[in-house]
């Protein structure tokens, strides 16, 4: 009997670019890229393309065998912002879209990551008037994976989780961008309300 060839391919065969394996193991791309060239690069488990692009094998880290996870934490609820809030939001927003262009048309150019930074830096300041530390962009990337660019602060008090559906609701309506009475959120929350509450 002859046996059918076997498709499966190893870990050992799949090779990762420095982007896909920084998102699986929830690390900066630079940090991945320190790991490459200090840990995995000697054991052969990463390999350094043209370009300053790097490529890591399957089985350099244990992390790296589990796909992406589909799971993001909720989306930040707008309506709890602040128009003040939401434009910072906006801006940082922005600034990271605005940097990931520009390091992904300076990698097309052989430029190394910390070169394509330090060059939006001094663009974003020309341009915008606006300094934005390096440190500060690997922070907000971090934080914008995690839904909480806003360092938190948009995202509901634990306390509201403890209280009753009524007073929930209550407290919901009061901290809309209008900033409503609260006497008017009670009433609006007390004709709106449920069985149960």
């Amino acid at each position: 009997m002859s046996s059918l060839p076997q498709s499966t391919s190893s870990p050992c065969d799949t090779w990762l670019s420095l982007q896909d394996a920084a998102a699986r193991l929830g690390q900066s791309e630079g940090h991945t890229r320190r790991r490459a060239g200090s840990e995995w690069f000697s054991q052969g488990k990463a390999r350094k393309l043209a370009g300053q692009a790097w490529e890591i094998r399957g089985d350099a880290d244990p992390s790296l065998l589990s796909p992406i996870s589909p799971s993001r934490p909720p989306a930040i609820d707008l309506a709890l912002l602040s128009g003040k809030q939401r434009a910072k939001l906006n801006e940082r927003q922005q600034i990271l879209a605005e940097w990931q262009q520009a390091k992904a048309s300076a990698a097309q150019l052989g430029m190394s990551e910390q070169q394509a930074t330090e060059r939006f830096i001094l663009s974003l300041h020309d341009r915008r008037g606006r300094v934005v530390s390096a440190r500060t962009l690997y922070l907000w990337a971090a934080k914008a994976r995690d839904n909480d660019l806003l360092d938190g602060r948009s995202k509901p008090r634990e306390s509201t989780l403890e209280f009753a559906p009524f007073i929930a609701e209550v407290h919901r309506l009061w901290l809309r961008q209008s900033r409503p009475g609260l006497k008017t959120c009670y009433d609006f929350a007390k004709l709106n309300a449920q069985p149960g509450w």
